[in-house]
Order: C-alpha cells, then structure tokens, then sequence
C-alpha cells in the first residue's frame, strides 16, 4: 500500500475513533484539533513541509574533502522534512505518531554503480545503477507518556536524548537550516544514527528547573536493531523567563556503550563523532570512533540569553571515545551563535523544553531576523583518516536571514563558510543553502 495512504487511514481511523467518543469541540486555529465532552480523549493534527536548495563551491586545490570527488553533483534540491505528526490523549495518557515521509530524498550520494563480470568466455559484464528511487520512511517522536510525579513525565518509546539546547529546539524553530557540530549533527553523528534512540525517559519541570534523563537501546525504528545500550541527563537553570528577557543555563551528560550487533554476533558497532562542515549535502568527515565495544561518554555546557530583539547562545562538548588498545580519544565540540530581529520581535523560550521557540510577527508584513554562528570541532588525540594528516579540526562560520512570513510559513538562506585542516593541508569549501518552510 501507498505509504501515504497507509498512514493516511491510519490518522483516519484515530480520528474516526476519538469522534466516536462524543466530541463537542473542534478548534481548526493553526491547525485540527479535536475533543471530547468529558475532556478525557484529544487529538490534533499538525505537519510540515521542508523544501531545500544547497549549492556547493569545492575547494578546487583540495585533493580531499570536497576536492576528492565530484562534488558538483550534489548541489540539488530535495524535501528536508516531510512530517506528520498526530498527537493526543486518552484517560490520561498522552501519545504521539510523527512519522517523515522526506525518506532518503536528501541522499547525498551521487548515482553509484557496482559491477560484477562473469566467468563465461568471453566475460561479461554486468553493472546496476543506484538512481535514488527507494522512499524510506523514518519515525521522529513516537511515544507514549503519563505524569509522573511533582511537575514530571514519563515517556516510553523513541524520542531525543536530553543533550544539548540547539540539538532538542524542534526543526520549525532552529536558527539555522542546519544544527551545530555540537548536536547529533556533529558530535554525536559517527556510527549508528543517535539523534533519536528508543527507551525510557523522564522529564521534570518545577520551578526554574528542568531536569531530563533518559535510558535507551543504540537505535532508531530504521536502523538495526543492537545490543548496545545508554544513558543520559540534563539539568537546566533558567532564573529569568519573560519575553525579551531570558537567562538560561544547562549541563548534560550521556554514556553509550556499543556492544555486538543483533544480526551478526561477530562485530561490535562503533559509535563517535563526524562532522559535514559544508552543509548537509557536502563534505564530510570522521573524527573518531570508539573500539572493542568501549563506551562514548559525553560531557556538555549550556549558556544563553535573549535581550529584546537580540539572542545570543553557545554550547561546549567533550566526548571520550574508549579505545580497545591504545589510550582514549578526545574530541571537543563548540559553537556560538547570535541572531537579532531587524523588526523588533523576541524568542519566546520554552521552559518545558529549555529551548528558544519561534516569535509571532509583529507586522503584516512578517519578521526578518539575522544570524550568525562559529562552529569548531576538533579530535585532540589524532589526525584525519587522511593521508599525510597530523591533525583533525574543522570550522564553519554561517551567515543566515531568515523571513517569518506569517507563524506558519518562514523562508530562510545560509551561507557558510567550511573549512577542515589536517595539518597538511585544507579543504575549503563553501555553501550557499535556501528553505521554504510550512508547518501547521
């Protein structure tokens, strides 16, 4: 069946099934949502539609990186993000079903070929083109979650560890088009996908605290399932709340440890860190992984505040990636950022998140905001997986506009500026990146 109208009826169904339970009030303000009489069922529908354009310019001197192949081919167009997501709650337990149907289509691989020659005389040979016509669908949130305790949840299913402010800020409100090397963009990029992981995980919210820890098996709904396991938390400070005037402050902490794999009892999957320092679709590169099934463990600080049009955040990690032989390795990852509405508006922060969330535009016409990030990341133990390298650092400083037509619809554009330095040499290469961006 169609994937769109398998998880079509499926919205259907749940819908069909909530009106059946006597619904008096139906809000459609920003998107559906639906309630029962007694108040004891619930359920909205909301989406988004992520449209991307990303232009490379490679480093032509560079033998690596970007210079290593052609990269021309992959300046494109392709749907970022395509979600929809269902949420709700029945007898007090709350549910969420978001499922992307974007699937591979931002692949960054060209189309790749793979020949085999037969033994018949004369040989012949045989080549089969991979032209990117599959559609994975992948799962984001899917859970469900009841109170738990003074001003605390409980969630049971797939969502994001507790680590780090840009990494947890949802994709309608993230500053830039891309995350920061310190997000599973970067640090937490290496190996087995880690940005959502499947478990337990509670969250606690009282007063100017917020408290999240998780445990949690090494592995998405689209990947293989493995013996690996983890461990996370975070603790937020944030004294000063109000609008145009936000002080926040977090530290995080996660231990992962990767074991042998489900599907062959022979290998142990390695976890660590690599970082794309041109853009999603560009160059990308490893600077670390753990061995012998030695654990990850990552340390990680919070600091940002808003000040009426102006906000201004940066984050610090620290993760050491247990080695089998040999002694550990270090990389570090950080990033500061500013943005600052030309316009007037301020960053609403979300407590219940302890991140920054999108403002309303103040004028019909909307609201235009202007950013800046620095990126560095660096493995201080080894060089590169590249020839003659002596060191591992790369760098990205991004320039960004963005435009808030209206609360549902945002226009933004990125250039960035990469760099990754072995110490023998440097690809440079740089990026021009455009979205149109509707959510509900």
């Amino acid at each position: 069946m169609n994937p769109f109208l398998k998880y079509g009826a499926l919205a259907a169904f749940i819908g069909a099934g909530v009106g059946a339970a006597h619904a008096d009030t139906v809000e459609t303000k920003g998107g559906f949502k639906i309630k029962t009489d007694d108040g004891r069922f619930e359920m909205s529908i909301g989406g988004r539609i992520m449209f991307d354009g990303y232009i490379l310019d490679e480093d032509k001197d560079s033998t690596f990186g970007s210079g290593a192949a052609s990269q021309d081919a992959k300046s494109s167009t392709y749907f970022r993000r395509l979600y929809l997501t269902v949420k709700g709650k029945a007898y007090g337990w709350n549910y969420k079903f978001e499922p992307d149907f974007a699937g591979n289509s931002t692949n960054n691989s060209a189309q790749a070929s793979s020949c085999t020659t037969s033994t018949a005389t004369p040989p012949v040979t045989t080549c089969t083109t991979n032209n990117n016509n599959s559609r994975d669908i992948a799962f984001q949130d899917v859970y469900i979650s009841h109170a738990f305790g003074p001003g605390g949840e409980v969630f049971i299913g797939q969502m994001k560890p507790f680590r780090g402010m840009e990494e947890l800020t949802s994709s309608n409100d993230i500053t830039m088009m891309e995350r920061p090397f310190a997000s599973a963009a970067g640090i937490f990029n290496g190996g087995s996908s880690r940005e959502f992981q499947q478990g337990l995980f509670y969250k606690m919210d009282i007063s100017d605290f917020l408290l999240g820890a998780s445990a949690f098996d090494l592995r998405r709904d689209n990947t293989r399932p493995t013996e690996g396991v983890g461990y996370n938390a975070r603790a937020v400070y944030a004294p000063l709340r109000a609008d145009g005037g936000t002080l926040h402050a977090a530290v995080s902490y996660s231990d992962e440890n990767p074991q042998k794999n489900g599907n062959d009892s022979t290998s142990i999957d390695a976890i660590g860190s690599s970082f794309t320092y041109a853009g999603r679709r560009g160059p990308n590169q490893g600077f670390g992984s753990t061995t012998g099934g030695e654990h990850a463990k990552t340390i990680g600080g919070e600091l940002a505040g808003s000040f009426g049009p102006a906000t201004l955040q940066a984050e610090f990690m620290d993760q050491k990636l247990g080695q089998a032989v040999g002694s550990d390795q270090d990389v570090q990852a950080w990033y500061v950022q500013a943005s600052v509405f030309v316009t007037g508006e301020s960053k609403p922060y979300k407590k219940g998140e302890g991140t920054f969330g999108q403002p309303k535009p103040k004028a019909d016409f909307g609201a235009i905001e202007l950013a800046a990030r620095y990126d560095s990341a660096e493995n201080k133990d080894i060089g590169c997986g590249v020839t003659g390298a002596t060191q591992c650092q790369a760098t990205a400083i991004t320039l960004g506009a963005n435009y808030y037509v209206n609360p549902n619809v945002r226009f933004m554009l990125n250039y960035i500026m990469g760099e990754l330095d072995t110490g023998s040499a440097k690809d440079k290469s740089n990026a021009i990146t455009a979205r149109a961006q509707f959510a509900f």
